[in-house]
């Protein structure tokens, strides 16, 4: 009877210790096989696209960036754009947005880079296929360098359409620069 109490115990504190996380719940422990792919491209997104601009931190300014593809014989669109407000630093820097070629995600430089006063993105994805999942399961987070999602992005709106495979986030504050990557 020891025997199997003890066994029974053994088998409590390791299924309470492998419970699932909920995204949301406790970030920092999520991976990057929760993130939201896009569709595979061999062409357009085998490469990885860039979107530059100088801005002086102290009048503001804005990137705008887009891409679109054929993959599988449906047409899949990113766009959007990253606004600067007059303020959000000092100097003038080179500011570069590189679309993930995998993931729903967004790379912004120079990194580490922190700003005075949020920066504003708005971003959408057209053509996810988003049929196995809702709303209330994706959300937009800030990863580390090791994959590790560290902190949910606040915004104005997300939007969320799945019949036509859309997400999107507008005005999304960007306290620094870094990745930034939808999960699920």
């Amino acid at each position: 009877m020891k025997r199997f109490l003890s066994f029974l115990f053994v088998l409590v504190i390791f299924l309470g210790g492998c419970s699932n996380v909920e995204v949301g719940t406790n970030p920092e422990t999520q991976t990057a096989n929760q993130f939201l792919t896009i569709p595979e491209n061999s062409s357009a997104l085998a490469k990885n696209y860039y979107f530059s601009e100088v801005i002086n931190g102290a009048v503001g300014g804005e990137v705008e960036f887009g891409l679109s593809y054929k993959s599988h014989g449906k047409n899949f669109k990113i766009y959007g754009s990253l606004v600067v407000p007059a303020g959000a630093f000092s100097d003038v820097k080179d500011i570069t947005l590189i679309l993930d070629n995998h993931e729903a995600g967004i790379n912004l430089f120079p990194s580490p880079t922190t700003f005075d006063i949020p920066l504003k993105l708005t971003i959408y994805y057209k053509g996810l296929d988003l049929s196995s999942i809702n709303s209330g399961q994706v959300d937009f987070y800030y990863v580390d360098d090791n994959g590790i999602v560290k902190e949910l992005i606040n915004y104005s709106q997300k939007v969320f359409d799945g019949n036509s495979g859309t997400l999107g986030l507008v005005d999304g504050e960007i306290p620094h620069f870094s990745r930034f990557v939808w999960t699920k």
